[in-house]
């Protein structure tokens, strides 16, 4: 049934689009071509596909609308009942990417990455006084515990984007100087290979900087 389905195919939204886009290759070659059911699933691929395109023709747009239009239409055939709300926000598509450009400059499936996380926190916090100051203040910590343990070089999904050679003597002249443990500086001033400060740094997909640099 519906909610058996939906135990046995919890997705984040990210990991849905994926299976979704990898479903035909799974079982594609089973499933009977004249299926009505296949057919909107196929439908859906495709206004998926559309609605990530890096650029847009009036073309393209056009191609969308009909997308829209008929993945909505069989879906008020084969599975009945009333639109939700998501497939009402999907005819906002056009005139968004007509405004606004191509939809997947403003995909928030990294960020989606993070509610697990979030909501972890959340549930062992004893206080709501500014809740999303302290989410993010932990967030920012965990992330900085990160950082610090990596401290010998990134691993492969953390890039540099902005950084520059510099001498212990720069990091004296640092904000953050006095916060800095007697280990860690004695780490930094004994060590025999080069520094290098990073203003941005990419992990994961998602850009991090500071403004102090």
């Amino acid at each position: 049934d519906d909610a058996h389905l939906k135990k046995c195919l919890r997705m984040s939204a990210s990991e849905t689009k994926t299976f979704l886009i990898l479903l035909p290759l799974m079982i594609g070659h089973v499933v009977p071509e004249q299926n009505k059911y296949w057919k909107m699933i196929v439908t859906l691929i495709e206004l998926l596909e559309l609605t990530l395109q890096p650029e847009f023709l009036e073309s393209s747009l056009r191609l969308l609308e009909e997308k829209i239009i008929s993945y909505h239409s069989n879906y008020l055939k084969l599975i009945g009942g009333n639109l939700r709300p998501k497939h009402h926000f999907i005819t906002h598509y056009i005139q968004c990417i007509k405004q606004n450009g191509p939809m997947r400059s403003m995909m928030t499936f990294v960020y989606e990455t993070k509610n697990k996380i979030v909501k972890n926190y959340a549930n062992v916090m004893d206080q709501r006084i500014n809740i999303s100051y302290s989410l993010s203040y932990k967030s920012a910590m965990r992330f900085n515990l990160f950082l610090i343990n990596h401290s010998n070089g990134f691993p492969p999904t953390t890039t540099c984007i902005k950084s520059r050679e510099c001498q212990f003597s720069d990091i004296e002249k640092k904000e953050y100087f006095s916060n800095l443990t007697q280990q860690e500086l004695n780490k930094l001033n004994s060590s025999s290979e080069k520094l290098f400060f990073s203003k941005q740094i990419n992990h994961k997909g998602s850009k991090y900087s500071i403004d102090n640099f």
